[in-house]
C-alpha cells in the first residue's frame, strides 16, 4: 500500500511540475510576442523618421561653409561653428561683387 501511495504522490508532483512549466512557458511566449510587436511598431515609426532624416540630409549641398571659406580670398572668420554670421558676410560680399559687376569703373 505504501508503494501505491508513493507512486500516486510522485504522479501528482510530476503533473504539478508539468502544469507549472506549461504556464511559465506560455507566459514567456506571450511576453515575447508582445515585445516583438512593440519592436515592430518602433521599427515602423523609426523607419519613417529615418526616411525624413535622409531626405533632409540629401537636401543640403555636398560642401559645408568651411569648404566654401577655404576657397575665398580674405574670407570672413568664424568661431564655434556659428555659420549664420559667416553666411551673412558672404551674402554681403556677393552683393558687393554684383554691384561692382553692374557698375564697372572706367
Amino acid at each position: 500500500m505504501s508503494d501505491t501511495l508513493i507512486a500516486a504522490f510522485l504522479g501528482a508532483v510530476i503533473t504539478l511540475i508539468g502544469q507549472i512549466s506549461t504556464v511559465y512557458i506560455s507566459n514567456f511566449k506571450e511576453n515575447l510576442r508582445f515585445k516583438q510587436k512593440e519592436f515592430q511598431s518602433k521599427r515602423d515609426n523609426l523607419s519613417e523618421v529615418y526616411q525624413a532624416l535622409i531626405s533632409a540630409i540629401n537636401s543640403y549641398p555636398n560642401e559645408s561653409p568651411v569648404d566654401v571659406l577655404g576657397n575665398i580670398k580674405h574670407g570672413p572668420g568664424y568661431s564655434f561653428e556659428r555659420f549664420e554670421t559667416t553666411l551673412k558676410s558672404l551674402d554681403f560680399q556677393i552683393e558687393d561683387y554684383r554691384s561692382q559687376l553692374n557698375n564697372p569703373k572706367k
